[in-house]
């Protein structure tokens, strides 16, 4: 989670220097580098120091890829999430009707919360979660291209590149889009401290709107 986390702000980070005005030839230079670093220490931490604490990392790789067919070990988690979410239908099982996350799925209301969302209001409720973060992400976007002074600007950016890299990971792991990776869906997934930091995103970009 750390990785990808810390993956997610360099991201961010890198949008934000691209819109402020750095050339592409330098942002793909970075992307590049910080792949292959990221790589390598991968694979030297597996290699290194073997054990749970990183070998889930080539795990979860194995199993998105299709080598690690374990349904009781690291493909569990995907595997209950996929079908939790074909569980659902067009619309849903009903609030509060879902099973898997009783009995099978793992961090219901964390790292799961969109498997849910998906069983109990299905393909309609999922789409128009989808939906209310590309509005948001959008609105942001707008705010920072009206905003007059261009620090404001580049923060609304950072913050719209956040949420949506957040969004994407999230819906993208639990799919089986990505690799997998615990990471929370914001302002949805329960967890005092995501919950804070992006109350505190939206608080800022309230007020940062007040002056476009």
């Amino acid at each position: 989670r750390s990785t990808t986390c810390m993956a997610r702000f360099v991201a961010s980070g890198l949008i934000v220097y691209f819109m402020s005005g750095a050339k592409l030839r330098y942002i793909a230079g970075i992307v590049g580098s910080g792949i292959l670093v990221i790589g390598i220490m991968v694979f030297v931490a597996s290699r290194v120091t073997p054990g749970p604490d990183t070998d889930y990392r080539i795990l979860r790789i194995r199993t998105f890829l299709g080598l690690d067919r374990n349904e009781a070990g690291e493909a569990f988690h995907i595997r209950q999430a996929k079908i939790a979410i074909g569980s659902g239908g067009i619309g849903g099982v009903g609030y509060g009707q879902s099973t898997t996350k009783i009995r099978y799925l793992p961090e219901p209301m964390g790292d799961s919360i969109f498997a849910v969302i998906a069983e109990e209001l299905g393909f309609i409720g999922a789409t128009t979660i989808i939906a209310v973060f590309g509005v948001l992400v959008l609105r942001m976007l707008i705010l920072a291209r009206r905003a007059r002074d261009k620090f404001g600007g580049l923060i609304l950016v950072g913050f719209a590149s956040v949420i949506a890299l957040q969004v994407f990971i999230h819906i993208g792991a639990i799919s089986g889009i990505i690799p997998l990776t615990g990471i929370p869906l914001p302002f949805v997934s329960y967890g005092s401290t995501a919950l804070a930091v992006f109350m505190t995103m939206g608080g800022i970009a309230v007020n940062i709107s007040k002056y476009v």
